[in-house]
């Protein structure tokens, strides 16, 4: 017998715990050897960053204590919230925007400042494991500072008078050394294989990053860089404007980007000084960089797998860098959002067909 009752009185079996549940959404993208990483932010966790691994077997794991969120506000948008090398976590913590390491033990690595706010982004690490580059993006009274850094792992250690009160053994934080400053914004801290040399993009206000960014290499070691110069991109002559997107080396230390010179974000290759278009083609390999670390485009050896953009419809493609052709490959998906990653014969990406939610 139906029963009628006045409005909003009724009872439903869809409540606000099963909506929460569903509206999980995925965010930075990290590969530790056969590991796959992932923040999934939880709306029944009020809005929680939890760090997640898919391990080699399919096996899904939390990795952080319960009561950790991870997430960088650099640029405000954040992203590029940890990075995973052997198995040690590097992540922003959201409550308090410092750097911490986890090994199965949590360690705070850079310092709260009581008179200004520090946060960090975009990290990677030395080949000699020793030093963190990333973004440092420092909050004072009057300004906003923009900075890429290196912070030295090897200086961190306690501090012991041999007493057994915690006061007297206390934490030295680890030493930071400014590697660039000067430019409003930057991204995309990357070294060479071998470790010797680090690229990345900065770019200046009233310019977004995609009205214009520049492209500087230079040499590292030791923690610092030495001869650094612009390779492209930002104000040219003749009010031209060229805005560069994710920076990456090969495997053999040849530079790459993305380019919009031509008037489309086409991948470029920069050998010995030699500029190269790999994809002369009028598609956009690049997306809007709002947020830090995302990469549409990956490198193996002679080939590149990448997402190109055309009439608002994203495509997978293969790249054969020896020949020149660009292969699409097909898939049931036409949105892989800002992840695009290589690992083991695979590609790691966040896929979305056009009526189903998004998933890995």
């Amino acid at each position: 017998m139906t029963e009628t009752r006045p409005y909003a009185s009724w009872t439903s079996s869809l409540s606000a715990d099963i909506l929460a549940k569903a509206s999980n959404r995925l965010g930075h993208l990290c590969i530790d050897q056969s590991d796959i990483y992932w923040l999934e932010s939880r709306a029944s966790e009020k809005g929680r960053n939890v760090l997640i691994r898919c391990d080699a077997k399919g096996e899904i794991h939390q990795v952080l204590p319960a009561a950790v969120s991870v997430r960088s506000k650099v640029h405000e948008y954040g992203s590029g919230d940890f990075l995973v090398e052997q198995g040690i976590v590097y992540f922003v913590s959201a409550k308090d925007q410092a750097v911490y390491s986890f090994d199965g033990a949590l360690t705070q690595l850079t310092q709260i400042l009581p008179d200004r706010e520090q946060r960090f982004a975009d990290f990677r690490l030395s080949s000699d494991k020793r030093y963190l580059l990333c973004i440092r993006e420092t909050h004072g009274q009057s300004e906003v500072v923009n900075q890429l850094v290196s912070i030295d792992l090897e200086t961190l250690q306690f501090k012991s008078n041999h007493s057994e009160s915690a006061k007297d053994n206390q934490l030295n934080f680890c030493d930071i050394h400014i590697l660039h400053s000067g430019f409003d914004f930057y991204t995309s801290p990357r070294l060479t294989p071998l470790g010797n040399r680090i690229c990345w993009t900065c770019w200046n206000q009233p310019d977004m990053p995609w009205d214009a960014a520049e492209l500087w290499v230079a040499d590292f070691a030791d923690g610092n860089i030495s001869a650094e110069h612009r390779v492209c991109g930002g104000h040219l002559e003749q009010d031209q404007l060229e805005s560069i997107y994710q920076p990456e080396w090969s495997q053999d230390g040849v530079l790459h980007y993305i380019s919009d010179k031509s008037g489309w974000g086409n991948i470029y290759s920069c050998r010995d000084g030699l500029l190269n278009a790999l994809t002369p083609i009028d598609r956009d390999f690049s997306i809007p960089q709002w947020i830090l670390a995302s990469s549409t485009y990956t490198i193996q050896h002679d080939n590149i797998y990448a997402i190109y953009t055309e009439q608002g419809i994203q495509q997978l493609c293969h790249i054969d860098v020896s020949s020149g052709q660009i292969e699409p490959i097909k898939l049931p998906f036409n949105y892989f959002s800002e992840y695009l990653l290589y690992s083991d014969g695979h590609l790691i990406s966040r896929g979305e067909p056009p009526i189903r939610r998004s998933g890995l």
